[in-house]
C-alpha cells in the first residue's frame, strides 16, 4: 500500500479506511463471517484499491475488518469519503430495495429477484445506468455522469515526432495510453473514461514540449519563470489601464469629456480584452509546464 501512495505521490492525508462488520451474540460462525468479508470487500472495492480483512472470535461475537488503501492502484485517485457514505447510501440504498420486496444478491454484480421471479435479474442487463461502477459513481459524486467516453486522441502516428529523449518520454505514454481507445466502445467502456481524459491532457502536455522545443526539466522551469513574469507585467498593465480609465472618467465634467470618454470606449474595452487573453493563455501554459513536471511516465493499466 505505501508503494502505491508513493508511486503516485500520496503519500500525505488520509492513509485508509477500516470498517468493521460485526455478527449479532450466537450468530454466525468464523468461517462464515470470513467468507461475507471476503464477498464485501470484492463488492464494494472490487480490485480497484488494496485491502486486508481478519475475523476475530475473542468476544460473545464475531468480529471482522477490513483495512483498503486510500489510494486508487490504476488511476492514483484517492478515495472520496463523505461522512455517512456507507450508512446512508451505499446500505440504505440495498435497505429500501429489500423494503420494496425485492431479493437482493451482492457480488462483482448486483441482482434483484421479485416475488414469482424464479432467477435473479443483473440490474445492468436492465439498463447499463444501474450497473455497479454507475450507481456507486451516483453516491460518490451525487450525479450520474453516464456516457460513452468521447475519442480525445488522434492517432500518435499522426503527431509531430518527438525531437529529444525528455519530449521521446511524454509520447511514449502516450503511445502505450492508446490501448484504451480500442476498449471504448465496448460494454461497459465508460469506466475507460478518466483514462481517455488523462491521454487528453497527456497530449496537451506532449504538445507543449514539442511546440516550444522543450529539451529538458530546466526548460520547462525556465519556461515557468518566464511566463510568471509576463503574467505580472500584463496584471501591472491591465492596472495602469483601469488607473488610466477611473482617471479620464472623474475629468468628465464638460460634454465634450464625456463624449471624448464614451468615443474612447470601444478602443479600451479592445485593450482590456486583449490583456486579459494573453494572460490567459499565459496562465494555461504555466499550468501545462506545471503539469509536465509532475508527470509520472509510469503506466499501469487494466485493460481488457
Amino acid at each position: 500500500m505505501v508503494g502505491i501512495k508513493e508511486l503516485y505521490g500520496k503519500m500525505g492525508g488520509r492513509q485508509g479506511y477500516h470498517i468493521v462488520i460485526s455478527c449479532p451474540p450466537g450468530e454466525g460462525t468464523p468461517e462464515q463471517l470470513l467468507e461475507l468479508m471476503r464477498e464485501f470487500a470484492q463488492a464494494f472495492l472490487g480490485e480497484d484499491y488494496e485491502a486486508v480483512y481478519s475475523v476475530h472470535a475473542d468476544k460473545e461475537h464475531c468480529l471482522g475488518h477490513l483495512v483498503f488503501n486510500s489510494v486508487n492502484m490504476y488511476t492514483g485517485k484517492k478515495y472520496e469519503y463523505k461522512k455517512g457514505d456507507w450508512k446512508y447510501e451505499i446500505r440504505t440504498f440495498f435497505f429500501l430495495l429489500e423494503e420494496l420486496g425485492y431479493e437482493v444478491k451482492k457480488g462483482a454484480h448486483l441482482a434483484i429477484k421479485a416475488e414469482k421471479m424464479k432467477r435473479f435479474r443483473r440490474l445492468d442487463t436492465i439498463n447499463e445506468e444501474y450497473s455497479k461502477e454507475n450507481l456507486e459513481a451516483f453516491f460518490t459524486k451525487g450525479s450520474f455522469a453516464f456516457e460513452t467516453p468521447r475519442v480525445l486522441t488522434p492517432d500518435v502516428k499522426y503527431l509531430l515526432k518527438p525531437k529529444n529523449p525528455y519530449q521521446q518520454k511524454f509520447y511514449a505514454k502516450l503511445y502505450r495510453m492508446r490501448i484504451v481507445e480500442k476498449c471504448r466502445f465496448q460494454y461497459k467502456s465508460a469506466r475507460f473514461k478518466e483514462d481517455l481524459e488523462r491521454m487528453h491532457m497527456l497530449q496537451e502536455e506532449y504538445l507543449f514540449l514539442r511546440r516550444k522545443d522543450i529539451n529538458g526539466v530546466a526548460d520547462v522551469v525556465t519556461k515557468i519563470g518566464l511566463a510568471k513574469l509576463n503574467i505580472k507585467k500584463l496584471t501591472e498593465k491591465q492596472k495602469t489601464l483601469y488607473q488610466e480609465r477611473a482617471d479620464l472618467k472623474r475629468k468628465c465634467v464638460t460634454d465634450n469629456n464625456i463624449l471624448d470618454f464614451y468615443t474612447s470606449e470601444p478602443k479600451y474595452r479592445k485593450q482590456l480584452e486583449d490583456i486579459k487573453s494573453e494572460k490567459k493563455k499565459l496562465q494555461g501554459e504555466k499550468h501545462v509546464a506545471e503539469r509536465c513536471l509532475k508527470e509520472s511516465l509510469y503506466v499501469g493499466l487494466l485493460v481488457p
